[in-house]
């Protein structure tokens, strides 16, 4: 049994549910279970194929390639954030704004 935890407002929303537990059997990547349990967790695909999803196993971030294990938590989060340009932000040059 996965519990999954699933984090962010539109995550939640388009999958109805706040946590799941899916039934896995054998140990398998994080990929090879969502293609398992598209009924439960297809919805995540749009947000997976425009990489906007941080996973974590355990508490640990981790990815599509991971491996989980029955008794595994798994957080899929909505990943938005992007780290500011502090360079363009103080106006300091650097090759690609030269």
């Amino acid at each position: 049994m996965i519990k999954v935890l699933i984090f962010g407002h539109e995550l939640r929303e388009a999958l109805g549910e706040a946590e799941l537990e899916i039934e896995s059997a054998a140990p398998a990547t994080v990929q090879a279970f969502l293609d398992a349990n598209p009924a439960q967790l297809g919805s995540l695909s749009p947000f997976i194929a425009r990489h906007e999803v941080l996973v974590t196993i355990n508490k640990k971030v981790g990815s599509l390639e991971s491996v989980i294990r029955s008794g595994d938590p798994l957080a899929p989060s909505r990943d938005l954030e992007k780290p500011p340009d502090v360079h363009a932000e103080l106006n300091i040059p650097t090759v690609s704004n030269l």
